[in-house]
């Protein structure tokens, strides 16, 4: 629900925090979450930050910024916060069902192993792709699995991107119509098995998925996500 006199903002691309009030201003790291601000008993994160006055010179160049950013972004809507609580929803109850590491310390477990977009995926959807092709890194691990390949192929790492970035608890956009998001990997399973030679790509993937869980070139995240994947018995796995 909307706060009256309240305006909600969003710019994906931002990941900076700062506070600006009347007289001082607050930059940290810290995310605006209970484990983050210390309101969990004990602390899940150690964090830093930094406070700083309207005597303080640098004041009025982070006042800039902020309505630099402000400007940039979009403006939240009720649906917009509905679809948003979905997915939530979603994620939550995906994790608390699939996620080996739900049973022991998760959160170190995503801080230890921390994946990112740039790690599995090129920076957006192109040309005729109706889903975000896998990094060039990515690509390359598969290559060396499949040195024949063809490009025909190259779907099949970027399958296995969505598949770990899923299970990984983070929705990945599509340009898929009845589908704008893959939420979980069974969606991503769905679209693979769609394509013109399911049985081809299922085993391929599924081929690819047990290389990163062993492959040395492959990151110490991208072969935890994998094997915890494999080991969970989930969508496909080998």
């Amino acid at each position: 629900m909307m706060y009256p006199h309240t305006e909600v903002r969003n710019l994906p691309w931002l990941h900076a925090k700062v506070v600006i009030g009347q007289h001082s201003c607050l930059l940290g790291s810290a995310n605006f979450s209970s484990s983050a601000l210390g309101f969990d008993k004990p602390a899940t994160w150690r964090e830093a930050n930094l406070v700083l006055t309207r005597l303080d010179e640098r004041f009025v160049h982070i006042q800039q910024w902020f309505w630099e950013q402000w400007t940039d972004s979009a403006l939240i809507s009720e649906n917009d916060l509905r679809n948003a609580e979905q997915k939530w929803a979603l994620r939550t109850d995906f994790l608390a069902n699939h996620d080996d590491t739900s049973s022991a310390e998760p959160h170190a477990a995503k801080s230890m192993y921390a994946l990112s977009e740039e790690d599995l995926f090129k920076p957006t959807i192109t040309g005729e792709n109706q889903i975000r092709m896998a990094s060039r890194a990515m690509e390359a691990m598969f290559r060396k699995l499949e040195p024949n390949a063809d490009k025909t192929m190259i779907r099949v790492p970027a399958f296995v991107s969505s598949i770990l970035w899923t299970y990984y608890g983070r929705p990945i956009a599509t340009a898929i119509e009845d589908r704008q998001y893959f939420q979980i990997p069974a969606h991503v399973w769905e679209r693979a098995l769609e394509s013109r030679q399911p049985k081809y790509n299922e085993a391929k993937i599924q081929r690819f998925l047990s290389f990163l869980s062993t492959h040395a070139e492959a990151s110490p995240a991208i072969r935890f996500w994998a094997k915890q994947y494999i080991e969970a018995g989930c969508p496909g796995a080998p």
